[in-house]
Protein backbone atom coordinates (compact mmCIF):
# COMPACT_ATOMS: atom_id res chain seq x y z
CA UNK A 1 0.00 0.00 0.00
CA UNK A 2 1.23 3.26 -1.22
CA UNK A 3 0.41 6.75 0.19
CA UNK A 4 -2.62 7.17 -2.43
CA UNK A 5 -4.16 3.80 -1.18
CA UNK A 6 -3.78 5.07 2.39
CA UNK A 7 -5.62 8.20 1.59
CA UNK A 8 -8.48 6.72 -0.56
CA UNK A 9 -8.95 4.28 1.69
CA UNK A 10 -9.70 7.26 4.98
CA UNK A 11 -11.97 8.82 2.38
CA UNK A 12 -14.03 5.83 2.17
CA UNK A 13 -14.80 6.00 5.44
CA UNK A 14 -18.34 7.54 6.56
CA UNK A 15 -17.52 10.28 9.16
CA UNK A 16 -16.36 8.48 12.51
CA UNK A 17 -14.31 5.82 13.02
CA UNK A 18 -14.53 3.22 15.84
CA UNK A 19 -11.69 0.88 17.63
CA UNK A 20 -12.61 -2.05 15.13
CA UNK A 21 -12.38 -0.50 12.12
CA UNK A 22 -9.58 1.77 13.24
CA UNK A 23 -7.92 -1.67 14.56
CA UNK A 24 -8.69 -2.94 10.71
CA UNK A 25 -7.10 0.08 9.00
CA UNK A 26 -4.01 -0.23 10.68
CA UNK A 27 -3.05 -3.38 10.76
CA UNK A 28 -3.84 -3.12 6.81
CA UNK A 29 -1.32 -0.40 7.04
CA UNK A 30 1.22 -2.38 9.17
CA UNK A 31 1.00 -5.02 6.69
CA UNK A 32 1.02 -3.62 3.94
CA UNK A 33 4.37 -1.19 5.26
CA UNK A 34 5.98 -4.28 6.67
CA UNK A 35 5.46 -7.27 4.14
CA UNK A 36 7.74 -5.38 1.20
CA UNK A 37 10.73 -5.05 3.77
CA UNK A 38 10.39 -8.48 4.98
CA UNK A 39 10.65 -9.64 1.16
CA UNK A 40 13.47 -7.41 -0.12
CA UNK A 41 16.00 -8.78 2.40
CA UNK A 42 16.53 -11.98 0.80
CA UNK A 43 16.77 -10.48 -2.96
CA UNK A 44 19.87 -7.82 -0.97
CA UNK A 45 21.38 -10.92 0.38
CA UNK A 46 21.18 -13.02 -2.77
CA UNK A 47 22.71 -9.92 -4.77
CA UNK A 48 25.40 -9.69 -2.30
CA UNK A 49 26.16 -13.00 -2.25
CA UNK A 50 25.77 -13.44 -6.41
CA UNK A 51 28.22 -10.17 -6.67
CA UNK A 52 31.45 -11.89 -4.23
CA UNK A 53 30.98 -15.72 -6.05
CA UNK A 54 31.04 -13.44 -9.69
CA UNK A 55 34.28 -11.22 -7.92
CA UNK A 56 36.07 -14.76 -6.27
CA UNK A 57 35.54 -16.73 -10.20
CA UNK A 58 36.70 -13.56 -12.16
CA UNK A 59 39.94 -14.09 -9.66
CA UNK A 60 40.62 -17.54 -10.23
CA UNK A 61 40.23 -17.30 -14.00
CA UNK A 62 42.70 -14.74 -14.11
CA UNK A 63 45.18 -16.42 -12.14
CA UNK A 64 44.72 -19.74 -14.08
CA UNK A 65 45.63 -17.63 -17.05
CA UNK A 66 48.88 -16.51 -15.82
CA UNK A 67 49.58 -19.52 -14.71
CA UNK A 68 49.21 -20.85 -17.89
CA UNK A 69 50.99 -18.77 -19.92
CA UNK A 70 54.20 -18.79 -16.91
CA UNK A 71 54.09 -22.76 -17.77
CA UNK A 72 54.13 -22.56 -21.68
CA UNK A 73 57.24 -23.69 -23.27
CA UNK A 74 57.44 -20.05 -24.76
CA UNK A 75 57.40 -18.17 -21.60
CA UNK A 76 59.59 -21.13 -18.80
CA UNK A 77 62.40 -18.76 -16.91
CA UNK A 78 65.26 -19.00 -18.23
CA UNK A 79 68.62 -20.79 -16.56
CA UNK A 80 71.20 -18.73 -14.52
CA UNK A 81 73.41 -16.96 -17.15
CA UNK A 82 77.31 -16.85 -17.11
CA UNK A 83 79.08 -13.99 -15.30
CA UNK A 84 82.23 -12.71 -15.97
CA UNK A 85 84.49 -11.46 -13.36
CA UNK A 86 87.17 -9.08 -14.56
CA UNK A 87 89.94 -7.37 -12.52
CA UNK A 88 92.73 -4.98 -14.10
CA UNK A 89 96.32 -5.22 -12.74
CA UNK A 90 96.37 -3.56 -9.43
CA UNK A 91 92.73 -4.51 -8.64
CA UNK A 92 90.49 -6.96 -7.06
CA UNK A 93 87.22 -7.89 -7.39
CA UNK A 94 84.89 -9.96 -5.73
CA UNK A 95 81.89 -11.51 -6.13
CA UNK A 96 79.05 -14.17 -3.78
CA UNK A 97 77.50 -16.21 -5.13
CA UNK A 98 75.28 -19.77 -4.23
CA UNK A 99 76.85 -19.57 -0.73
CA UNK A 100 80.56 -18.85 -2.33
CA UNK A 101 82.70 -16.04 -2.17
CA UNK A 102 84.81 -15.31 -4.98
CA UNK A 103 87.72 -12.81 -4.69
CA UNK A 104 89.74 -12.02 -7.85
CA UNK A 105 93.31 -9.91 -7.83
CA UNK A 106 94.24 -8.77 -11.53
CA UNK A 107 95.05 -8.66 -13.72
CA UNK A 108 92.02 -11.44 -14.49
CA UNK A 109 89.57 -12.93 -16.29
CA UNK A 110 87.07 -15.49 -14.84
CA UNK A 111 83.75 -16.92 -15.93
CA UNK A 112 81.26 -18.64 -13.30
CA UNK A 113 78.46 -20.73 -14.78
CA UNK A 114 75.91 -23.20 -12.78
CA UNK A 115 75.94 -26.97 -14.45
CA UNK A 116 73.25 -29.26 -14.87
CA UNK A 117 74.83 -31.56 -12.23
CA UNK A 118 74.41 -28.94 -9.82
CA UNK A 119 78.09 -27.88 -9.21
CA UNK A 120 78.95 -23.68 -10.01
CA UNK A 121 82.05 -24.26 -12.88
CA UNK A 122 84.76 -21.84 -12.43
CA UNK A 123 86.82 -21.14 -15.62
CA UNK A 124 89.97 -19.10 -14.84
CA UNK A 125 91.40 -17.79 -17.81
CA UNK A 126 94.22 -15.49 -16.46
CA UNK A 127 95.11 -13.96 -12.71
CA UNK A 128 94.71 -15.57 -9.25
CA UNK A 129 91.53 -16.59 -7.66
CA UNK A 130 90.68 -17.20 -4.34
CA UNK A 131 87.38 -19.64 -3.60
CA UNK A 132 85.98 -19.67 -0.33
CA UNK A 133 82.69 -21.46 0.48
CA UNK A 134 79.96 -22.32 2.78
CA UNK A 135 78.88 -26.10 3.88
CA UNK A 136 75.52 -25.26 1.84
CA UNK A 137 77.48 -24.16 -1.12
CA UNK A 138 77.96 -25.97 -3.93
CA UNK A 139 80.96 -27.84 -5.34
CA UNK A 140 83.07 -25.83 -7.72
CA UNK A 141 84.30 -27.50 -10.72
CA UNK A 142 87.27 -25.13 -11.71
CA UNK A 143 89.21 -25.15 -14.76
CA UNK A 144 92.47 -23.67 -15.27
CA UNK A 145 94.51 -23.99 -18.71
CA UNK A 146 94.73 -28.09 -19.16
CA UNK A 147 93.67 -28.58 -15.77
CA UNK A 148 90.29 -29.52 -13.91
CA UNK A 149 89.25 -30.83 -10.47
CA UNK A 150 86.14 -30.21 -8.53
CA UNK A 151 86.32 -29.38 -4.86
CA UNK A 152 84.48 -28.70 -1.65
CA UNK A 153 87.20 -27.21 0.28
CA UNK A 154 86.30 -24.30 2.10
CA UNK A 155 89.14 -22.66 0.38
CA UNK A 156 90.92 -22.86 -2.93
CA UNK A 157 93.17 -20.87 -4.80
CA UNK A 158 93.95 -20.97 -8.68
CA UNK A 159 97.07 -18.66 -10.11
CA UNK A 160 97.20 -18.72 -14.01
CA UNK A 161 100.06 -16.93 -16.13
CA UNK A 162 101.02 -17.70 -19.58
CA UNK A 163 104.31 -19.73 -18.33
CA UNK A 164 102.14 -21.17 -14.51
CA UNK A 165 99.15 -22.87 -13.86
CA UNK A 166 98.74 -23.86 -10.30
CA UNK A 167 96.47 -25.54 -8.18
CA UNK A 168 96.02 -25.61 -4.12
CA UNK A 169 93.53 -25.99 -1.17
CA UNK A 170 93.76 -24.55 2.57
CA UNK A 171 97.09 -24.13 3.61
CA UNK A 172 98.46 -24.14 -0.29
CA UNK A 173 95.63 -21.80 -1.42
CA UNK A 174 97.31 -19.48 1.11
CA UNK A 175 100.81 -19.82 -0.38
CA UNK A 176 99.57 -19.43 -3.93
CA UNK A 177 97.71 -16.06 -3.02
CA UNK A 178 101.32 -14.81 -0.80
CA UNK A 179 102.90 -16.20 -3.45
CA UNK A 180 101.29 -14.70 -6.61
CA UNK A 181 99.64 -11.72 -5.91
CA UNK A 182 101.71 -8.76 -7.45
CA UNK A 183 102.45 -6.13 -5.16
CA UNK A 184 104.16 -2.24 -5.94
CA UNK A 185 107.62 -2.79 -4.49
CA UNK A 186 107.95 -0.43 -1.72
CA UNK A 187 111.20 2.07 -1.88
CA UNK A 188 113.86 1.37 0.23
CA UNK A 189 114.68 3.65 2.97
CA UNK A 190 117.03 6.64 2.36
CA UNK A 191 120.70 6.14 3.17
CA UNK A 192 121.75 7.24 6.69
CA UNK A 193 124.74 9.87 5.70
CA UNK A 194 126.79 10.91 8.46
CA UNK A 195 127.23 14.70 8.18
CA UNK A 196 130.78 15.49 8.07
CA UNK A 197 132.86 17.87 10.24
CA UNK A 198 133.21 21.57 9.10
CA UNK A 199 136.69 22.22 7.82
CA UNK A 200 138.67 24.64 10.36
CA UNK A 201 139.44 28.47 8.35
CA UNK A 202 142.72 28.40 6.96
CA UNK A 203 145.42 30.59 8.78
CA UNK A 204 146.83 34.03 8.00
CA UNK A 205 150.05 34.00 6.43
CA UNK A 206 152.38 35.49 8.90
CA UNK A 207 153.95 39.08 7.97
CA UNK A 208 157.29 39.69 6.62
CA UNK A 209 159.78 40.84 8.69
CA UNK A 210 161.15 43.97 8.13
CA UNK A 211 164.27 44.64 6.23
CA UNK A 212 167.07 46.64 7.85
CA UNK A 213 167.93 50.24 6.27
CA UNK A 214 171.55 49.78 7.73
CA UNK A 215 172.87 47.32 5.32
CA UNK A 216 170.96 44.91 2.24
CA UNK A 217 170.81 41.10 2.90
CA UNK A 218 169.35 38.65 1.06
CA UNK A 219 166.04 37.41 2.46
CA UNK A 220 165.03 34.18 3.78
CA UNK A 221 163.00 31.80 1.65
CA UNK A 222 159.20 32.11 3.34
CA UNK A 223 158.41 28.89 4.50
CA UNK A 224 154.09 28.41 4.43
CA UNK A 225 153.16 26.94 7.74
CA UNK A 226 149.29 26.63 6.81
CA UNK A 227 148.50 23.04 7.61
CA UNK A 228 147.12 21.05 4.45
CA UNK A 229 143.18 20.44 4.76
CA UNK A 230 142.39 17.03 6.16
CA UNK A 231 140.95 14.84 3.49
CA UNK A 232 137.73 13.50 3.70
CA UNK A 233 136.68 10.41 4.31
CA UNK A 234 134.56 8.62 2.57
CA UNK A 235 130.56 8.35 3.97
CA UNK A 236 129.82 5.11 5.18
CA UNK A 237 126.70 3.98 4.21
CA UNK A 238 124.34 0.80 6.17
CA UNK A 239 123.75 -2.44 4.55
CA UNK A 240 120.51 -2.62 2.87
CA UNK A 241 119.06 -6.12 3.40
CA UNK A 242 116.22 -7.16 1.45
CA UNK A 243 113.92 -9.94 2.71
CA UNK A 244 113.40 -13.12 1.05
CA UNK A 245 109.54 -12.56 -0.06
CA UNK A 246 110.76 -9.02 -1.51
CA UNK A 247 113.23 -10.55 -3.62
CA UNK A 248 110.52 -13.06 -5.12
CA UNK A 249 107.95 -10.74 -5.53
CA UNK A 250 110.57 -8.45 -7.44
CA UNK A 251 111.69 -11.60 -9.22
CA UNK A 252 107.80 -12.08 -10.01
CA UNK A 253 107.58 -8.80 -11.57
CA UNK A 254 110.88 -9.07 -13.79
CA UNK A 255 109.23 -12.02 -15.31
CA UNK A 256 106.08 -10.38 -16.11
CA UNK A 257 108.05 -7.38 -17.53
CA UNK A 258 109.56 -10.33 -19.80
CA UNK A 259 113.09 -9.28 -17.90
CA UNK A 260 114.55 -12.81 -17.44
CA UNK A 261 117.92 -11.81 -16.23
CA UNK A 262 116.84 -9.56 -14.00
CA UNK A 263 114.93 -12.24 -12.75
CA UNK A 264 117.23 -15.27 -12.77
CA UNK A 265 119.86 -12.55 -10.59
CA UNK A 266 117.35 -12.10 -8.16
CA UNK A 267 116.40 -15.51 -7.47
CA UNK A 268 119.59 -16.79 -7.52
CA UNK A 269 120.32 -14.19 -4.87
CA UNK A 270 117.39 -15.55 -3.22
CA UNK A 271 118.69 -19.25 -2.84
CA UNK A 272 122.01 -17.73 -1.52
CA UNK A 273 121.33 -15.65 0.86
CA UNK A 274 118.56 -17.75 2.44
CA UNK A 275 118.88 -21.48 1.70
CA UNK A 276 116.43 -22.42 4.34
CA UNK A 277 113.62 -20.38 3.06
CA UNK A 278 110.24 -21.71 2.46
CA UNK A 279 110.53 -19.93 -0.84
CA UNK A 280 113.54 -21.80 -1.95
CA UNK A 281 111.18 -24.28 -4.31
CA UNK A 282 108.95 -21.38 -5.77
CA UNK A 283 112.01 -19.45 -6.85
CA UNK A 284 114.29 -22.83 -7.88
CA UNK A 285 110.90 -23.63 -9.96
CA UNK A 286 110.87 -20.18 -11.62
CA UNK A 287 114.63 -20.82 -12.52
CA UNK A 288 113.63 -23.70 -13.92
CA UNK A 289 110.93 -22.59 -16.60
CA UNK A 290 113.69 -19.70 -17.35
CA UNK A 291 116.18 -22.26 -18.07
CA UNK A 292 113.83 -23.62 -20.41
CA UNK A 293 112.93 -20.52 -22.17
CA UNK A 294 116.62 -20.28 -23.03
CA UNK A 295 117.41 -23.52 -24.13
CA UNK A 296 119.17 -25.00 -20.96
CA UNK A 297 117.62 -28.12 -20.55
CA UNK A 298 119.84 -29.54 -18.43
CA UNK A 299 120.16 -26.85 -15.79
CA UNK A 300 116.33 -26.53 -15.84
CA UNK A 301 116.58 -30.94 -15.30
CA UNK A 302 118.63 -30.26 -12.27
CA UNK A 303 116.26 -28.10 -11.01
CA UNK A 304 113.39 -29.94 -11.30
CA UNK A 305 115.38 -33.56 -9.75
CA UNK A 306 116.45 -30.89 -6.80
CA UNK A 307 112.70 -29.74 -6.13
CA UNK A 308 111.27 -33.21 -6.31
CA UNK A 309 113.90 -34.77 -3.97
CA UNK A 310 114.04 -32.45 -1.35
CA UNK A 311 111.18 -29.99 -2.14
CA UNK A 312 109.03 -29.06 0.93
CA UNK A 313 106.56 -27.47 -0.73
CA UNK A 314 103.94 -30.07 -1.76
CA UNK A 315 102.25 -27.78 -4.55
CA UNK A 316 105.25 -26.80 -6.10
CA UNK A 317 106.69 -30.84 -5.78
CA UNK A 318 103.04 -31.96 -7.74
CA UNK A 319 104.27 -29.12 -10.59
CA UNK A 320 107.95 -29.96 -10.91
CA UNK A 321 106.52 -33.34 -11.43
CA UNK A 322 104.44 -32.63 -13.85
CA UNK A 323 106.60 -30.03 -15.82
CA UNK A 324 109.09 -33.00 -15.76
CA UNK A 325 107.05 -35.06 -17.31
CA UNK A 326 105.85 -33.42 -19.96
CA UNK A 327 109.21 -31.55 -21.11
CA UNK A 328 111.96 -34.51 -20.09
Amino acid sequence: MIARDVRDTLASLDGRLDDVRREAVWRAIDREVNEPAAAAAPSWWWWRRGRVAIAAFAVAAVAAAAAILWLRPGHEPARDQATELVAEAGQTTKLERDGATLTLIGPGAVSITPQRDGTLGIRVTRGTLLAERTDSAPALAIAAGSNTTVTRDRTFAVHVSPTTVVLGAGAAATQIIERHVVREPAPPPPPMITPLAPEPPPRPAPAPAPAEPSAPRASAPRVDTTAPPTPRAAPVLPEIRVEAPELYHRAEVAMQAHDASTARDLLERLLREYPDHTLGDAARYDLALIALAAGERDKARTLLDEIILRGRDTAVRSAAKTLRAKRF
